[in-house]
């Protein structure tokens, strides 16, 4: 019995100390996390096990025995526990440094798109100072523009008064309506230039077409309806409906002068190729050129 005794208190002797060993390696892991910790700490559960396995078989065991197998295995319990607390911390260590070079990341990231719309919001304002400057001068330029239309009609109205005398009054009639168009209140000035730009392309066009309509002349006192042959603006003429007369606008003169017979072949000819009967050719008639 009193080896028995001995055995015991020899066998929780080594408990206590293995015991303040655990307590030991468990606050280095829980600060270094360690591996090489946690093989000391097992390495000291097998010498525990291999005392209690040294112990002699007794046919009769005292009453301090099974105190000190209860302890060696609360204090097994308590090294499986605090490997659970060591797994735990290292997997809890490993999730936080993934997490953070995830944020590191999307910072970096963050970082790279803030200076890509730092770049463009002063593309942006660049942009903007020169909207704000091309408005300026547009409204300059609207404070010029309108005089300059009113003169542009008045120097249409002078031109058609000089120019050959054919459409008279449906060019005078384009001229009134330019003109109310310039001075009405509620006419935007963008119209007002639409309109005069497209007088302007009209008169142009007479210049390089032949055209043959109907008219009537005033020749000797009295009004005659003919046939106009306008040769763009270098000539316009005129035969009778009978075709047995024709002449041309004199700009000497500012009338109508009559034309031999062969130049009234010439007229016949040319209001044949202006309404493409005949194919185009070379005409000889008379020309007025302007003063």
């Amino acid at each position: 019995m009193i080896d028995l005794l001995t055995t015991v208190r020899l066998t929780v002797r080594r408990a206590l100390q293995f015991s303040l060993l655990k307590r030991r390696l468990l606050t280095l892991c829980r600060l270094k996390h360690s591996r090489l910790k946690h093989s000391r700490l097992k390495h000291s559960l097998r010498r525990l096990f291999w005392v209690i396995s040294c112990l002699p078989v007794m046919t009769m065991a005292g009453p301090s025995l099974p105190e000190a197998l209860s302890e060696a295995g609360k204090i097994q319990t308590e090294g499986a526990q605090s490997q659970q607390r060591i797994d735990s911390l290292r997997e809890a260590t490993e999730r936080l440094n993934r997490e953070f070079r995830e944020q590191n990341q999307q910072l970096q990231d963050l970082s790279i798109n803030y200076l890509q719309l730092r770049e463009v919001q002063q593309t942006q304002q660049q942009q903007i100072d020169s909207l704000n400057e091309q408005l300026a001068q547009v409204a300059q330029t609207e404070q010029g523009l309108t005089p300059m239309l009113l003169t542009m009609v008045d120097w249409l109205e002078q031109f058609i008064a000089t120019d050959l005398p054919f459409h008279v009054n449906e060019r005078r009639q384009r001229i009134d309506t330019l003109k109310r168009t310039m001075l009405a209140s509620g006419g935007s000035l963008t119209e007002q230039y639409r309109r005069v730009m497209e007088a302007y392309q009209i008169e142009s066009e007479f210049g390089y077409t032949m055209e043959h309509y109907s008219g009537e002349i005033e020749r000797e006192g009295q009004r005659q309806q003919v046939d106009m042959l306008r040769v763009g603006r270098v000539g316009l003429y005129f035969a009778s409906l009978d075709g047995s007369q024709g002449g041309y606008w004199s700009r000497e003169a500012n009338s109508w002068k009559s034309a031999d017979p062969s130049t009234v072949q010439e007229i016949a000819r040319g209001l044949l190729m202006a309404d493409k009967q005949r194919p185009q050719a070379l005409l000889t008639l008379p020309v007025s050129a302007r003063q």
